[in-house]
This record gives structure tokens, sequence and C-alpha cells, in this order.
């Protein structure tokens, strides 16, 4: 009785959180397209959203589950090729050497996953198949929720999550929650069993976030000026700034710069 009642809305939360989670790099590929560069950011999550979701399509067309699983994963393997895409772009881009990591090793990852989903559907053929790759699948699924983990040692140095993506870390939470209840729900040990893993990866995510706060690069921007020498960003001199460069007396010359020190102020006042 109770599962006839839960289990409808808790399969729709399952594939909503789960295209959500899929999708939610954007937000990063967003920051990559301001600053021109990847940053701290790790490829890793992007590659694996894209190799997981490549593999339970797989699985999804051999067992005849269009949906939600098919329908799921060919949004997460669309959403995929967008973020690995973009990473490949901004990090070889023309500010590159801003980019921590390179993103075309985790490619060859792709790559590499894909074949062997394929090989394994056409040396077992449909039945032997199916439940090789589901055993892949589940491997790529817990990959996927502990990916961002590989910057948990950075994290906890730096006491600063900037390198984990909170969105996407979230999402992570509430999609395996959801699948969670839907395995247990459903009896299926399959699907209740590697998503109760990946909540307890995504909770150690969120917990980072919450512990290691991150910093905006206009903090440690501010933290770097107030720590070093150099002279106040605000000086006022007197005298007229004329066409050779020179000052003449009899007016001030303000020359400051904002609090995220970005742009450059300058105000003259008097003649």
């Amino acid at each position: 009785m109770v599962e006839t009642i839960f289990l409808p809305g808790v399969k729709i939360a399952a594939v909503v959180t789960a295209v959500a989670m899929n999708l939610s790099p954007v937000d990063d590929v967003l920051a990559f397209r301001r600053q021109g560069n990847t940053g701290d950011k790790h490829p890793l999550p992007y590659a694996m959203i894209l190799v997981n979701s490549s593999l339970w399509l797989m699985y999804g067309v051999l067992k005849g589950d269009y949906f939600p699983m098919v329908f799921t994963n060919f949004v997460g393997v669309l959403a995929g090729l967008f973020h690995v895409c973009a990473f490949l772009y901004y990090s070889t881009g023309k500010l590159a050497n801003k980019s921590k990591f390179d993103g075309k090793p985790y490619v060859a990852l792709v790559v590499l996953s894909v074949m062997l989903g394929l090989s394994l559907i056409y040396a077992n053929g449909h039945e032997g198949a199916l439940s090789q790759l589901g055993t892949v699948a589940i491997v790529a699924m817990i990959g996927l929720f502990g990916s961002p983990l590989v910057m948990m040692q950075e994290v906890i140095k730096k006491k600063d999550s900037s390198a984990l993506s909170r969105p996407l870390s979230t999402l992570s939470l509430l999609c395996s929650a959801s699948w969670t209840t839907y395995g247990i729900l459903e009896g299926d040990v399959f699907v209740w069993g590697p998503n109760s893993l990946a909540v307890a990866l995504a909770i150690g995510q969120v917990s980072l976030i919450v512990l290691y706060p991150a910093t905006s690069k206009a903090t440690k921007a501010a933290e770097g000026k107030r720590g070093s020498p150099e002279k106040s960003p605000v000086r006022v001199e007197l005298g007229e700034i004329v066409s050779d460069g020179s000052l003449k007396p009899d007016s001030i010359q303000m020359v400051g710069e904002n609090l995220f020190y970005l742009f450059p102020i300058k105000l003259r006042i008097g003649e």
C-alpha cells in the first residue's frame, strides 16, 4: 500500500534530480567563460557524468527501459559532452596557464569506457552483456559520486571548498537519496545498494563545502593586498595634469581602486 502511494512520486523525483545533477555543472561552465580558464576545477566529475550516462544508456537500451532510464541518461550524455568540451576549450585557451588541470587525459577515460561497454555488447550478446554492463555501470556510478573527492586533500589543506562544485555536490546527494528510496520501494538491491554508498560519498562532499566555505577571488585579492607592502590604493596629489604628463599646482588628483581591486578609478577635482 505504501509502495503504491509513494512510488510514482519517488520515481519522478529520481528522474528530475538525475537530470538536474547532470545539468548542474553549467554553472561552472559559465564561470569558465567569465574568467577565461577552468581555475581550480578538476575535470574528473565532468568526465564521469559522460562515462556514467553512456554506460547506463547502453544498459537501458539493452533492457528496453526507455523511460526513465534511457531518457534520463540520454540527457546525461548530451550534458556530459557539453561539460567535457567546455572544459577542454577553456583549459587550452589563451588563459590556459591559469587552469590547474589538463582535461585531455580524461577524454581518453571517456573513450575507453564507451569502447568497453560496446565491446561487452559485441562479445557477449544481449543477455550476457546485460549483467556485465550493469556491473560496469554500477562502478561508473560510484566513480561519478566519488569523483569530486579527488580534491578533498586540497580542500582540507587550504580550508577552502572553491575547487568543489556546490550545485553538483548538492544535487548528487538529492539524486542518490531519491534512487536509494526508489530501490528500497522496488526491493531492488542493485539499485538501493550502490546508491546508498553514493549517498555517503555525497554527504562527504556537502560536509566539506559546509565546513570550508568557498573563498571568493575578490576576498583572496583583498587579503593579498592587506598583507602586501604596496602603497595605499588611494593617493592624493596636488597639481593639474597637462599634456606632457607633468602636474600643475592648485588642483587635486585622486587615484584609487575599488574594493575588489579590479578596476582603477581616476578622479580629478579642480582646474
